[in-house]
């Protein structure tokens, strides 16, 4: 293996190695915001239908993919942490079309497989997020649609760069990768997709987190 090679793995790990120390706590915190997160799911679900599939980046302990697979044909939903998968799986005793799968950014497959791709609070956490976002596009068929929420913490204020490297140094929070909403924007054009809108759906800072709908060209 190239140096670099052990350089992405090793990093793969730490990431699930501090999602994994904080799984359980994740998993029984409350929404901050359940307004803005209803209003989220209610703008995704406009996008899908009963016979959609669907994929989701990002999933967590798997409460949004459980919700979509009420409504659509499946749901398979990744996350780099093991414990966040087993933790969403025990929650999805008896629901028979979503799929719960331990996956990093870089591991996208299916290509051309999905009616919508859902990333919700995770592009930041990813290092090469024009990487993820190419392999999102990939999995969707052609015409596809592709919605984010993620915080743009460049749009904000850098002082908390340093702070956060810190703490994530110490093992205390993840890696966080700063950027402006134009610079994600162009990130998601860049990658082959159409912006169909930009919404604030967050009541105290609405720009501080778009929620973006893109269309596969």
């Amino acid at each position: 293996m190239t140096a670099f090679g052990e350089t992405i793995v090793s990093s793969r790990g730490s990431e699930a190695s501090f999602w994994n120390g904080i799984a359980g706590k994740y998993a029984r915190s409350p929404v901050k915001d359940q307004a803005s997160y209803s209003r989220t799911l209610d703008a995704t679900l406009a996008l899908t239908g009963p016979d959609s599939l669907v994929y989701e980046m990002g999933c967590g302990t798997g409460s949004t993919a459980l919700h979509l697979a009420r409504h659509v044909a499946r749901v398979v939903a990744t996350d780099v942490s093991d414990e966040m998968i087993r933790i969403a799986r025990g929650k999805a005793v008896g629901v028979d079309n979503v799929e719960f799968r331990v996956e990093s950014a870089e591991d996208v497959g299916l290509a051309g497989a999905f009616d919508l791709a859902v990333c919700f609070n995770t592009l930041h956490l990813i290092a090469d997020r024009q990487a993820a976002i190419q392999k999102i596009h990939k999995a969707l068929k052609t015409g596809g649609h592709f919605v984010s929420k993620t915080p743009c913490l460049g749009s904000i204020s850098l002082i908390l760069a340093p702070i956060i490297g810190v703490m994530a140094a110490l093992g205390q929070a993840p890696r966080v990768y700063f950027f402006s909403q134009d610079e994600l924007i162009r990130s998601i054009e860049a990658a082959g997709f159409e912006i169909v809108s930009v919404e604030g759906h967050d009541a105290k800072r609405p720009q501080a987190r778009p929620f973006i709908v893109a269309r596969k060209c």
